[in-house]
């Protein structure tokens, strides 16, 4: 059975079955009665499919079709379904359900020669393999007692049938993230003979040496525009290292002398070395000379304490000034290497006479950033692989029967992988080290997948591995999960960060842990008292089950563990989240341990995980230019006897960045009656709204109210009671609306605060009439239309009382509304998009593509809000059997002491971070007119939106985009 991929996000499959099953039953899309239909078949040709003919695994791919109707079919066939499957492996496909299209139902009946038109979305599943697939295209019905029935399709190669087909080609993703330059790695030669350390870079003294080439400028992985070599060899004594860095504005360097030992080299010209010789990701020590040839050295932050007796000289001249260094194995406190061995290490630059700064390995910020750094390999490469390979091998694989046949392909492949090395020499497994170790890379994930297999079957005791927070998490292990490796990571001031690891009970016992972070672990006795990490906010929640509409069980909800306590039962997986906030003031760098402990005794030790946390200068909301929105009611008895609740509530919304609140008046502002003259015979009762305002002016910056004087296309009589088109409804509402208003501003609303819907979703003549009467009523009302139309003309008569557009996220793709969109964008007016359910089953979305991606996308296309329809509870949603035929579309789940968020709400409030960090890059880029910098964001934007699948792509671009927020471009 295929497991899913590290990383896989699955959650277009959502209500998917296979051809002639239910494809999703709501209610309401099923006829009221069985008609006698003749059940005539129908047939369509395919005029127009615009469709790539190359795709990359975790691509968002928007197809566009035009169908002409040749025979219509009796009952008409109305639901267009489109999926994707992959020719070399066919259990890698998706089937997108009716309501991912636009229009997800076409209205019948239909005459021969009517053109139909559909536009789907359709994420290419991240784990497609490299080689040939097709999309396909089916059309279909559902009549009352019938199975599903699809029409004959022909699309213009070979015979007509029920599905047309289109070939493309998966091919591999390319990062748009400027190169890390991950797999290269520099020689370091032994037996060289000591160089004068007198600044003098000569080719025969340096020949033995390993050249590390490459340099690039570190914020993003470009060409510096000044020049940087260096070597590195080494004997039995000392590390040696030369740099030469090519200055054309050399006459023009202005440098600061220091008294003291350990100055701030770094204000001048200067080199700076970081070497890692545990190759832990953490224990760095840090060497600095600049043009003056001033020194600066410290062990880690550290450099009261280090001092180490080492060398170096400079020299300056011709175009470049260069530097030699010395420094013996006995201040780095680590025997000389052996051959095979591996650092990390890094090599920097700062040019300060025109402020560049550029490195060995890019670091995107600080260059003090032990995760970037590049690895060097002592004395031979072909060493360095074989001791990879033998800690392969050293690793048992005594594994159960149930994977014999498993372990023993595995062991043939890894075998073939060892011989190949064993024939080579160091200069050829040098020249194809970059495929060699991608290899062994994969050999060990298929290691580490059979061997959590194996401790499972065998019934080991407790197993964590980190996990992807946003994706979906089905109770069990996935053996794609990444092993626990050290949390170094960089975060804006107020930013939330999530973090989560899943739990695997491989006993048949209970088992019980403990989750905590602790700060200064130094051995004397108090660590049970060195709880959290000062200048860190962290919340612990544990995953837990609830009700899908479709009666299965998703990990959904996030309960918060103040204790970090997990209760996990024998065989089953559970999954802790730890989110993380940097505050706005403090140590620029927090650190700590992540330790994850069983503490009723089962077997196994404590699990403890070095935690790092950066945090910028910046601060989140300084980058927030997008207004974000929910639809959100509460019952208005609810609120009088829970103002507490709906408090919480309400701080739930703005620290998920919300800031813009919803006025109902079903809920808030009540209906009035008139005479038969339109005059207001009772005042509205503004009790309900007088709190709410009361409640939230100090979480919200705006207010977002509908009218709602709509149901099911009929007049809400209990508003008014009064005709619609008669001159006096229009003068009763004018009346209420004009009470409405005074109330808003006595509570000191500005009109740049609210804004008004006329009407849910519709810019009718209806819609109009009321728009209409309200500019009539106040021309400053800002009036905000959540709708859209392919009619021009009509949008134009609509466009005369806008102030905001809102239509629907799916309305940005279809050709036929291209134009709209264009002319909203010419108005120059406020765009926002809102966005809502995709059937009854919303908790089966996937957090990332439904939620998170959704503002990246706004992002690049350059909105202003981004809203959802609709938080609010319909029905239960802890519990949905009661409820089956409403939408499930709530984000947060109702406890007695407030609301517990989603795993798609968290996704959420990552979106909308990532808007704001985008949103402060750019204004950076912006700034440097010279460098192209602005160009490369937009390149870089481009290429997430256009694989938002794809995670890992994603942390690379944030954290370039915080180099750039850190540092500059």
């Amino acid at each position: 059975m295929r497991g899913p991929s590290d990383w896989r996000l699955i959650g277009f499959l959502a209500g998917v079955c296979v051809a002639g099953a239910c494809l999703g039953t709501a209610p309401h899309l099923a006829y009221a009665q069985a008609p006698a239909y003749a059940q005539v078949p129908a047939s369509f040709r395919i005029d127009t499919a615009d469709l790539p003919d190359q795709i990359k695994p975790g691509q968002r791919v928007i197809g566009n079709l035009a169908l002409s109707v040749v025979e219509p079919g009796d009952p008409p066939y109305t639901r267009p379904f489109a999926s994707f499957r992959s020719l070399v492996d066919p259990q890698v496909s998706v089937r997108l359900p009716a309501g991912q299209h636009t229009p997800w139902k076409w209205p019948g009946p239909h005459a021969p020669g009517d053109v139909l038109r559909v536009a789907f979305t359709l994420d290419v599943p991240l784990d497609a393999p490299a080689g040939p697939a097709e999309f396909q295209f089916q059309v279909a019905r559902h009549p009352e007692g019938e199975g599903w029935q699809y029409a004959s399709i022909q699309s213009g190669e070979g015979p007509a049938s029920s599905t047309a087909r289109w070939k493309t080609e998966v091919v591999a993703a390319a990062s748009p993230v400027p190169d890390e330059g991950r797999a290269a790695v520099p020689f370091v030669v032994p037996g060289m003979e000591p160089p004068a350390i007198d600044g003098r870079v000569s080719v025969e003294e340096w020949a033995r040496a390993g050249q590390i080439d490459g340099f690039v400028e570190n914020l993003h992985g470009g060409a510096p525009a000044a020049a940087t070599r260096a070597w590195a060899g080494h004997d039995v004594e000392s590390l040696y290292i030369a740099v030469v860095c090519e200055e054309p504005a050399l006459s023009e360097v202005t440098s600061r002398t220091f008294s003291k030992r350990d100055g701030a080299v770094w204000n001048n010209e200067c080199i700076e070395v970081f070497v890692d010789p545990q190759a832990d990701r953490a224990s760095y020590i840090h060497f600095l000379v600049d043009i003056l040839n001033q020194r600066h050295d410290a062990l880690g932050s550290d450099y009261y304490g280090y001092n180490p007796d080492w060398q170096s000289a400079v020299t300056q001249g011709d175009g470049q000034w260069a530097v030699e260094m010395a420094i013996p194995f006995l201040a780095l406190g680590t025997p000389p290497p052996e051959p095979g061995q591996c650092w990390f290490a890094n090599l920097c630059r700062e040019r300060k006479v025109v402020s560049e700064l550029s490195a060995w390995r890019a670091t995107r910020g600080s260059f003090a950033a032990p995760g970037r750094f590049g690895t060097w390999v002592f004395d031979s490469l072909k060493a360095f692989l074989e001791a990879e390979a033998g800690h392969v091998a050293e690793r048992p694989m005594e594994l159960p029967q149930e994977l014999a046949s498993e372990a023993e392909a595995w062991q043939q492949r890894f075998t073939a992988w060892r011989t190949r090395i064993g024939v080579m020499d160091d200069g050829a497994a040098a020249r194809e080290f970059g495929v060699l170790a991608g290899e062994l890379d994969g050999l060990r994930d298929e290691q580490d997948k059979l061997l959590l297999q194996g401790a499972r079957i065998a019934g080991e005791s407790f197993c964590v591995a980190r996990a992807w927070p946003y994706e979906r998490f089905s109770g069990a292990a996935s053996p794609q999960d990444r092993p626990c490796g050290p949390v170094d990571v960089t975060l804006l001031q107020k930013e939330w960060l999530d973090l989560a690891w899943n739990m695997t009970n491989l006993s048949d016992r209970p088992v019980v842990v403990r989750c905590t972070t602790r700060y200064n672990q130094d051995g004397h006795g108090a660590e049970r008292l060195r709880l959290g990490i000062p200048g860190l906010q962290t919340i612990w929640h544990e995953a837990l089950p609830v009700a899908a509409a479709d009666g299965s069980v998703v990990y959904d909800a996030l309960a918060p563990r103040p204790a970090g306590i997990l209760h996990i039962a024998p065989g089953q997986t559970g999954q802790i989240w730890l989110s993380v906030r940097a505050q706005e003031a403090g140590a620029a760098a927090l650190s700590g341990q992540i330790v994850i402990e069983p503490i009723d005794g089962s077997p196994g030790e404590p699990v403890s995980i070095p935690l790092a946390v950066h945090v910028l200068e910046a601060a989140l909301l300084a980058g927030r230019s997008l207004h974000t929105f929910t639809w959100n009611l509460l019952m208005p008895e609810f609120c009088e006897t829970r103002p507490e609740w709906c408090r919480a509530h309400y701080e739930d919304l703005a620290a998920h960045g919300v800031d813009v609140a919803m006025i109902h008046r079903l809920r808030m502002l009540g209906g009035v009656k008139a005479n038969v003259d339109g005059v207001l015979v009772e005042q509205p009762d503004f009790a309900m709204l007088d709190r709410f305002l009361e409640q939230t002016m100090d979480l919200f910056d705006q207010y977002f109210l509908t009218c709602d004087i709509w149901e099911k296309g009929r007049v809400r009589r209990d508003f008014i009671g009064l005709d619609f088109e008669s001159p006096e409804y229009e003068k009763a509402f004018k009346q209420w609306l004009r009470l409405v208003l005074d109330k808003l501003f006595s509570h000191g609303l500005t009109y740049e605060r609210f804004m008004l819907n006329p009407y849910d979703e519709s810019l009718d003549a209806r819609c109009r009439a009321i728009a209409r009467w309200v500019k009539e009523v106040d021309p400053n009302v800002r009036i905000v239309i959540d709708c859209s139309t392919p009619d021009l003309d009509e949008a134009r008569k609509m466009d005369a009382f806008t102030d905001v557009w809102m239509p629907h996220f799916k309305t940005f793709f279809p050709d036929d509304m291209k134009a709209f969109h264009e002319l909203v964008i010419a108005t120059g007016k406020p765009r926002w998009c809102y966005y809502y359910s995709e059937g009854s089953n919303d908790k089966l979305q996937d957090p990332t593509r439904h939620y998170l991606a959704k503002f990246w996308w706004a992002f690049d296309v350059d909105l202003a809000g981004v809203a959802y329809w609709a938080q609010q509870y319909y029905g239960d949603p802890w519990y949905r059997a009661a409820y089956r035929n409403a939408y499930d579309t709530s984000l947060v789940y109702p406890a007695e002491s407030g609301p517990m968020p989603s795993r798609r709400w968290q996704a959420w409030r990552r979106g909308w971070q990532d808007h704001c960090l985008l949103s402060l890059a750019r204004e950076r880029c912006r700034q440097d007119t010279s460098s192209g910098s602005l160009a490369r964001f937009d390149e870089v934007v481009d290429g997430v939106v256009a694989v938002p699948g794809d995670p890992n792509l994603r942390e690379e671009a944030r954290g370039w985009l915080k180099a750039i927020v850190a540092d500059g471009p």
